[in-house]
């Protein structure tokens, strides 16, 4: 055997073990420093964007920004204005479409809400409740489960909506869920004089106790686009954290009185970004769409606007028919990290 057959039999193995140990310190590396799953979310194709170019936008400039690759999509209703099976379901077919032309997913790959805009017989909506995935699980509630302008007649429906929720989260809470739980309402949570969340409450108080159970909660709205109705809160771009206090509508009070409470929330609460148009009036109005980057210890969350990275909350400002609160001057950065318990 010649010297150099030699050496190289000599350092083959030792070689080679390092070569795998440094493979086996980089994979770990990037799995400690790689999300476990990315989500992109959105509502509201309507208006001048009913034809999904802004939505496109959105997406590429997510594309742009670092993410070029998402693992799911959770659209937050409303894909026409018109009240019409066969307009949302086209609506529908455009989110799809644009969704597969950015990130090659088909609709399988998308939770598709109801909202008060689509009858509930709409084709392509998911079954309302719960849809767990191997690092996050998401939550849907139906407009039809908690419809707008409810009254003493259908409130019944909201009150199971609430104890079919309590039921799922108490049992994650027992058995020591640590995953994300991101829930889907098209209908707001809070507060505003458009007053069409009465019993919204019902639904407050549940997440509230699951919150302060340890469970990590991420609450996504829509709805709240064509009018000033939330420019107190920051209008198109609102953002709530564990702990901020969130005016919400009392359940016992008739139409027209503007009756609240202040409520401390123990989740996490934003609009996941309107995507058709927006009428809000704040400074910073813009239409965008969020992504959460989920981690093993925590998620990342981002707003964008057509242009990049956008406030995931815009200032309030006063509204012509706010009921006494102050408006919340607050301006939450376009990216937060939200550590899960």
């Amino acid at each position: 055997m010649t010297e150099q057959r030699k050496f190289f039999c000599r350092w083959l193995i030792p070689g080679t073990a390092v070569l795998l140990l440094l493979a086996a310190m980089f994979l770990c590396w990037q799995h400690l420093t790689s999300p476990r799953a990315v989500i992109w979310a959105g509502s509201d194709l309507q208006g001048d964007g009913r034809d999904g170019a802004v939505l496109s936008r959105l997406l590429e400039t997510a594309k742009k920004n670092g993410y070029r690759s998402v693992d799911e999509v959770l659209f937050l209703g409303d894909y026409s204005s018109a009240y019409d099976t066969e307009r949302s379901a086209e609506g529908i077919g455009i989110v799809c479409d644009k969704i597969r032309r950015a990130y090659a997913l088909d609709a399988d790959d998308i939770l598709f809400l109801q909202g008060n805009h689509d009858p509930e017989d709409t084709p392509g909506l998911d079954s309302g409740g719960a849809y767990e995935r191997s690092d996050y699980i998401v939550y849907l509630i139906h407009e039809g489960d908690f419809p707008a302008f409810a009254d003493e007649d259908n409130a019944f429906l909201i009150e199971e909506t609430a104890a079919a929720l309590e039921a799922y989260l108490t049992e994650k809470a027992e058995a020591g869920e640590t995953r994300p739980i991101f829930v889907m309402t098209h209908i707001p949570l809070h507060m505003s004089w458009r007053e069409d969340n009465r019993y919204a409450a019902y639904l407050v108080d549940v997440l509230n106790r699951a919150g302060a159970a340890g469970l990590n909660l991420i609450v996504l709205f829509a709805h709240n686009h064509s009018d000033d109705y939330d420019s107190y809160l920051g209008g198109s771009c609102i953002y709530l954290a564990p702990g901020d206090p969130m005016p919400v509508p009392d359940a016992e009070a008739e139409y027209g009185t503007m009756r609240y409470h202040m409520t401390d929330l123990h989740f996490t609460y934003l609009n996941a970004g309107y995507v058709g148009f927006t009428a809000t009036g704040e400074e910073g109005e813009t239409r965008s769409c969020t992504v959460f980057a989920v981690y093993r210890d925590r998620v990342e969350l981002t707003r964008f606007d057509a242009d990049g990275v956008h406030n995931l909350k815009n200032a309030g400002t006063p509204g012509i028919l706010d009921g006494g609160w102050t408006p919340d001057l607050t301006v939450v950065p376009g990216k937060v990290i939200i550590p899960l318990k």
